[in-house]
């Protein structure tokens, strides 16, 4: 059958009966399947494709059967460009608010901002503004005691915070809800605060640490005194720090210690929470805990061994280390960690990005370093935001595609919800990232008015991204150097023989073709490959 099939591809004939093949449907699932690398069709379907565009490619298979495996091998060959060629974002298309005044102080939570204008005695305004509608639903004149410090923000409640008291207000009508004077040491201050399940933490320190968790359901303020202290969260009431050397856990109801113990884990830096795990980031990599883990430590454990999987940790490490290199001083040393749902990425010392899976811990890619400056990182849904003091970039994490890049000042970058807020010198600008972007494995030509697949239709995509391609091709002088020079004619001898060559002769020359490829300088071949796929200029 491969036999009749390959005559059939070599011998088409100009003579078959003529009909509108270009309008013929092929179904998704045919577009997609799996190519068999091994099949002798294939191997010639990957030999007209990779010379001829596509439709020249397919006006020289008169069979049905053999138009299916050029497009079938047409598809794989490119859908990962297709994708994000349809995905690039135009950055006009990121509606933007813009605050010109320069506030004091800025929190955010999913679609509301709070801002504080200015923190002096007596002159203290609050606004809260709604991120989707650009308009100020609540705004509050009020004299706190002092000077505010900072301010936090949830789904009912926006917190301000001095020196000397707390102050809760209703959202939706401004009201004082409630405040309270937190408890601390006359030379403690303020060094973490965050709202998590409807408890505000604040954080006080000096030479040690007074952790004051308000219960804003409550209205009711507990302390827990400590000496060490990195990172808090709650979990199902219970109050979880992570130390230097071990976690404390607490019952947040009865106000007790429920458990301490110490852990073996080198290089610990930081932590930070993402759902129901908790994020460790060490000098060489990552490790995750489900907090049930951590929550739930039988009392008697005065000691637990991370290294042992006494507790079932998830481990992350960079590219290096993860490619067998065990030499710790030849990987590469870990700056900080974003974490999303989906994807954990490592900022690294060098100012790679390393991108893994969350939840199989498999590495992805890397994403190597565009500006000499580390710089600040942010994970939206499938996006990787990347921002330097003077632009960010947008990346597609799954295709290392980078989907657009914006110039503007920053100091610093939030994400809530869709929104990406920069702070600078100048103010706040807000970029909206609900984007229309098309799933390609499901609607593969989205673009197009008709959800039908047809074969005139790949011509039309194909014909797109030839035109890309060439609009984006930076001609230079690399071609007449010598390497290109030497790859050309080995890629030439890469035709198809005489029809006299026997089937089975003509698999064995594909094989050793291949060979001949696989022999090739990798990087040399894949400059080569991406110029001749562009395929001919048409009109």
């Amino acid at each position: 059958m491969k036999k009749l099939l390959f005559l059939s591809l070599i011998t088409a004939s100009i003579n078959s009966a003529e009909f509108d093949w270009k309008n013929s449907e092929i179904s998704f699932e045919d577009l997609s399947q799996p190519i068999k690398t091994n099949s002798l069709i294939n191997l010639s379907a990957r030999a007209v494709v990779n010379s001829f565009s596509l439709e020249e490619a397919l006006e020289k298979m008169p069979a049905d059967d053999l138009k299916h495996v050029i497009a079938n091998y047409w598809y794989h060959k490119n859908k990962c460009l297709i994708h994000n060629q349809v995905n690039v974002i135009n950055p006009s298309n990121l509606e933007t608010i813009t605050i010109t005044k320069n506030p004091d102080l800025v929190s955010v939570h999913k679609d509301n901002m709070v801002i504080v204008s200015n923190t002096e005695i007596n002159k203290q305004t609050i606004k809260i503004l709604d991120l989707n509608s650009n308009q100020i639903i609540q705004e509050i004149k009020t004299a706190h005691e002092d000077e505010i410090l900072a301010t936090e923000i949830s789904e009912n409640y926006v917190i301000t915070i001095s020196g000397s008291q707390v102050n809760i207000w209703n959202i939706k009508t401004g009201e004082l809800e409630s405040n309270f004077k937190p408890e601390k040491n006359s030379d403690q201050s303020l060094c973490y605060k965050k709202i998590e399940d409807n408890n505000l933490i604040l954080c006080y320190k000096s030479n040690s640490y007074n952790i004051n968790i308000f219960d804003l359901t409550l209205h009711s303020n507990s302390v827990i005194k400590t000496k060490d202290f990195i990172y808090v969260t709650v979990f199902n009431n219970i109050l979880i720090l992570v130390q230097n050397y071990g976690f404390e856990t607490w019952n947040l109801s009865e106000k007790s210690r429920i458990n301490q113990f110490a852990y073996e884990l080198k290089g610990f830096m930081y932590a930070t929470r993402c759902d129901n795990r908790l994020i460790l980031t060490l000098v060489k990599g990552a490790t995750s805990i489900n907090l049930n883990d951590i929550a739930f430590v039988s009392e008697y454990k005065s000691s637990i061994d991370l290294d042992s999987n006494f507790i079932p940790v998830k481990e992350y490490f960079a590219l290096d280390k993860q490619l067998g290199n065990d030499d710790d001083d030849d990987v590469d040393d870990v700056d900080k960690t974003e974490v999303s749902k989906d994807h954990i990425a490592i900022l690294n010392d060098d100012g790679s990005i390393d991108i893994f899976y969350n939840d199989s811990t498999e590495f992805l890619h890397r994403i190597t370093k565009v500006d000499k400056v580390k710089p600040k990182l942010k994970i939206y849904k499938n996006w990787l935001i990347v921002a330097y003091a003077n632009c960010f970039y947008i990346w597609d994490i799954q295709n290392k595609s980078n989907l657009t890049k914006i110039e503007i000042d920053i100091n610093d970058i939030k994400v809530a919800k869709n929104h990406l807020i920069i702070e600078n010198n100048n103010g706040i600008t807000v970029f909206n990232l609900d984007q229309p972007i098309a799933d390609f494995l499901l609607k593969p030509f989205s673009f197009s008015e008709d959800s039908s697949i047809t074969f005139g239709k790949l011509i039309e995509v194909d014909n797109m991204i030839n035109s890309l391609n060439r609009s984006s091709k930076k001609h230079s002088r690399e071609e007449e150097i010598t390497p290109y020079r030497n790859l050309r004619p080995k890629l030439d001898n890469f035709e198809m023989p005489d029809i006299e060559i026997s089937p089975e002769d003509m698999e064995q020359y594909l094989q050793e073709q291949q060979m001949l490829i696989d022999n090739l300088d990798q990087q040399a071949l894949k400059d080569f490959i991406d110029e001749a796929t562009a395929g001919p200029a048409t009109n």
